[in-house]
């Protein structure tokens, strides 16, 4: 019986040191032919071109709510009108584009948000009251683009406490999220498009003779498909990412794998680092006994190379403050160059 017991607590043990993460599989092309590379520039540079409008139209305070729902407010109004017809590739590209871009501006209002509200619980100004106001008004798209765009609103009865400083609180929102929200994002390289499911397909032995495994993915025009040859058997499932390279593409692929822990504790050491011993165990084990002495020499030349250098700043910055120009810029130029001293560096740090 308490065998069994024991059994069933190892299992245990076992399943929770168990677990998942995410990452990122590639899988190479064979060489691509120079006609279908630029096929697939083509078709990237168009894809980064919807998704630079998109950045540029709706990463402002203005689209706060506009992107709560990009399928109605944004790709249905686009279809209607007719707006997309701009970009010369096929409605699912010019979409998938536009779903990854609001992907990313909602990433970075809530990523802005948290920042917010960890500025927030931080600022000893404020009181419990004004606090709960802020985090209120954050969770809340409504308030917080009403507050950002200096419109009046009716304040809830939940965070409508007496004595608020409300021109003080709303003023350091709109500070807090200006600086937090940063530039707006802008992709200059067009080398990659997403693909979902629907837009790609594998042939595996699609020609018998030399036993190769390729991706058709969707071009340009309608029903039309680009092959690239892979090199492996593998055929990946869900959202896949296009890469450009010179003459090759890379098909990246987000996979959930789990993780294990290979080795088995059987006793605790307690670890020391230190100068003269480089590891010291709590087994009164020693390991690197004399380091000291290597590593003496070049610690010694470094610091003598700080110590001539300090010397040097100081002098040029007190000519600088002497209106001395041509000397302070001398030295920084002939006494003060930091090639060969990094490089020093380097190998003593390696």
């Amino acid at each position: 019986m308490i065998s069994k017991l024991n059994k069933k607590t190892e299992n245990e043990e076992t399943e929770s040191k168990k677990s998942e993460y995410i990452k990122n599989v590639k899988q190479y092309s064979e060489l691509i032919p120079d006609e279908t590379m630029h096929e697939l520039r083509f078709i990237a540079s168009e894809y980064r071109d919807v998704k630079n409008y998109v950045f540029s139209r709706y990463s402002g305070i203005n689209s706060l709510l506009i992107i709560k729902d990009p399928h109605k407010n944004i790709r249905d109004v686009w279809v209607q009108t007719k707006f997309a017809e701009q970009w010369n590739i096929q409605a699912t590209y010019w979409k998938q584009a536009l779903d990854e871009a609001i992907s990313n501006i909602k990433s970075l209002w809530s990523n802005a948000k948290n920042n917010v509200r960890t500025l927030i619980s931080k600022n000893k100004n404020l009181t419990k009251e004004e606090r709960h106001y802020c985090f209120y008004i954050i969770k809340s798209d409504q308030l917080l683009y009403k507050i950002l765009k200096y419109e009046t609103f009716i304040i809830p009865k939940a965070i409508d406490y007496p004595n608020l400083r409300l021109k003080y609180i709303n003023n350091l929102l709109r500070r807090l999220f200006r600086k937090a929200r940063g530039k707006t994002p802008y992709q200059e390289k067009h080398r990659s498009f997403m693909l979902d499911s629907n837009m790609y397909q594998y042939n595996a032995k699609d020609n018998a003779k030399d036993n190769a495994n390729a991706i058709y993915i969707m071009g340009r025009n309608f029903r039309q498909r680009i092959r690239i040859p892979v090199r492996d058997k593998r055929i990946f499932k869900g959202n896949i990412r296009v890469v450009l390279q010179r003459n090759i593409v890379e098909i990246h692929n987000a996979e959930t794998m789990i993780s294990e822990q290979v080795w088995i504790e059987e006793k605790l050491i307690g670890l020391d680092k230190g100068y003269v011993k480089m590891l010291a165990t709590s087994e009164e084990t020693y390991y690197g006994v004399g380091l000291n002495k290597l590593i003496a020499k070049e610690s010694d030349y470094l610091n003598d190379i700080n110590k001539k250098r300090n010397r040097l700043y100081a002098k040029a910055k007190k000519y600088k403050a002497e209106g001395n120009l041509e000397k302070a810029n001398n030295i920084y130029k002939n006494n003060l160059g930091k090639k060969k001293f990094n490089n020093k560096k380097a190998k003593f740090d390696g």
